[in-house]
């Protein structure tokens, strides 16, 4: 199952990972003040596709008085040809580095494959392929050995690494406790 990025960050959320405030916003539905979290928002288009922001389907808001109109726009036109069921409103954030993080299971081994990049963000694919570090480890799924063997990958991420160490347990948890195939934190904020 291919989930929207509110729901996946909800889901997240249950195993103690750090989300920004957010809220889910249906397309043709009205943004309501009780439920809006801290302004500046980013407003989010939920579709399952890539390249929303290259799409116009992500942009920043600072002004109440102009939500509603984004999130109109937003969900008014497809992306990528695919439709927009609503957006995901949440608060800006303002980190000072963008990373990567994932764990995925491999089809071929049988395990888990554990990636740290300190490239992050909307072009995570085409930095990897133009030369930026792409640090893996693959360990059998068992939350011990995931988080043993990805935790020394932090290092490449000059960051806190017991911190992220946290997070690796938590993303681990998810992972396990969900049965996914992939599960990525991307961008990871620094």
């Amino acid at each position: 199952m291919l989930l929207l990025e509110h729901d996946a960050k909800t889901l997240l959320s249950w195993y103690g990972l750090p989300i920004p405030p957010g809220i889910w916003v249906k397309a043709g539905d009205e943004v309501t003040d009780n439920r809006l979290p801290d302004g500046p928002w980013i407003v989010k288009a939920q579709a399952a596709t890539g390249g929303r922001g290259k799409a116009g389907g992500i942009r920043p808001c600072d002004d109440r008085s102009q939500l509603e109109r984004i999130v109109h726009e937003i969900c008014s036109q497809p992306i990528n040809g695919v439709p927009v069921q609503g957006c995901r409103i949440e608060s800006t954030m303002n980190p000072t580095r963008e990373c990567y993080l994932s764990i995925s299971l491999n089809p071929i081994t049988g395990l888990a494959d554990i990636l740290v990049s300190p490239a992050g963000g909307v072009e995570i694919e085409s930095s990897i392929s133009e030369g930026q570090e792409l640090h893996r480890a693959s360990a059998r799924p068992d939350p011990t050995d995931i988080v043993t063997a990805g935790t020394p990958l932090f290092n490449a991420l000059n960051a806190d690494n017991r911190t992220l160490a946290t997070i690796l347990k938590r993303l681990t948890d998810a992972f396990l406790g969900l049965e996914a195939l992939l599960v990525e934190i991307n961008p990871l904020f620094i």
